[in-house]
């Protein structure tokens, strides 16, 4: 119901679209110059919308609103994230930005987006079974964790070694053998 605000592809247009208008921004001459302009505008109403669903999550109202408007204030503060990213950070940002555990955060993200509702339906349904109920106190560390862990497990198990097999093969001389023998 409410919750596909922010899983569903049609719930989450805002994204591509933001995404999608960062390309055509970049790729066309005469738009980069309004780059700035818009990252700035972007930021401002990406951290008020997050504030303003911050407000109606603590104190229980509007959650319409909040479920509504979440995934478009996260998608604008991405937006300016990735437009920055692309040009390179400087100081203290750039420290924080190329820190190893964000950078292994980085390796892991594809796992982290993957398995997160699944850790979090395992850990509901654990706790309400244990009788714990919906604690959020619990919930939020516990598939935290788990969704860390089995991203972790799945880079290093599957994902590294996976794409560790390209390695072994040599696809360019397969392609060139393939033409000649036709």
């Amino acid at each position: 119901p409410i919750e596909a605000a922010g899983v569903f592809t049609f719930a989450t247009l805002d994204s591509l679209g933001g995404r999608a208008l960062l390309a055509l921004l970049r790729y066309e001459e005469k738009l980069r110059s309004r780059i700035p302009g818009l990252m700035k505008l972007f930021l401002v109403a990406g951290v008020a919308i997050l504030a303003l669903c911050t407000f109606g999550y603590i104190y229980k109202i509007g959650f319409r609103v909040v479920y509504t408007l979440l995934t478009l204030g996260v998608s604008l503060v991405f937006v300016v994230l990735i437009e920055k990213t692309s040009h390179g950070f400087n100081g203290r940002a750039k420290s924080v930005m190329e820190h190893p555990i964000i950078l292994y955060i980085g390796k892991i993200s594809y796992g982290l987006y993957v398995y997160h509702n699944f850790m979090l339906a395992i850990v509901l349904y654990y706790l309400v079974k244990s009788g714990i109920g919906h604690d959020y106190r619990f919930i939020a560390p516990l598939s935290t964790l788990l969704t860390f862990a089995t991203a972790m497990a799945s880079w290093h198990l599957i994902e590294r070694p996976l794409s560790q097999l390209k390695n072994k093969f040599n696809f360019s001389s397969r392609r060139r053998t393939a033409r000649f023998a036709q």
